[in-house]
């Protein structure tokens, strides 16, 4: 499992280091080489943060879009229902049109002036403070799984 360590002392002195640990786990590691546990929570995070830096455009044409199908699931077995909701209907979307098909600047530039997943985008970042509650008690509740006090 991998984890990030840190002294007590330094926890007690600096309380955002199990934060930024946790970030750093599920922000720079492979999915493969996570836990079942790890890889819930970096799906819901890669979603987010790709989302809220580029829209659901970018979520899609990025690598963390590979696994939609998987954060599908993750956020509804999670009871995160309007993150649910609104991927769900960016799926649907995604799936009518060829981003595929995307590969240059270009093509990204004309593909977000259609804005067809502006609206989607919008009740997202609506929502936004439903994910950072969700990922701080998923810390508290999964602290061991990522930090190891030394």
């Amino acid at each position: 499992m991998i984890r990030r360590q840190i002294s007590r002392q330094d926890l007690v002195n600096e309380p955002h280091l199990a934060w930024n640990s946790f970030i750093d786990v599920i922000a720079t590691e492979a999915f493969e080489d996570l836990c079942d546990t790890q890889r819930l929570a970096q799906l819901v995070f890669l979603y987010d943060a790709e989302v809220n830096n580029g829209g659901h455009l970018q979520y899609f044409l990025n690598s963390a879009g590979e696994r939609a199908c998987e954060t599908l699931r993750v956020l509804l077995e999670q009871g995160l229902r309007h993150q649910h909701s609104i991927l769900e209907a960016a799926l649907e979307i995604a799936d009518s049109v060829s981003l595929s098909e995307i590969d240059s600047l270009e093509d990204y530039i004309a593909e977000a002036a259609e804005e067809r997943f502006g609206q989607l985008d919008l009740r997202y970042y609506g929502h936004q403070s439903e994910v950072d509650t969700f990922l701080e008690r998923y810390l508290d509740d999964h602290f061991n799984d990522f930090i190891e006090l030394t």
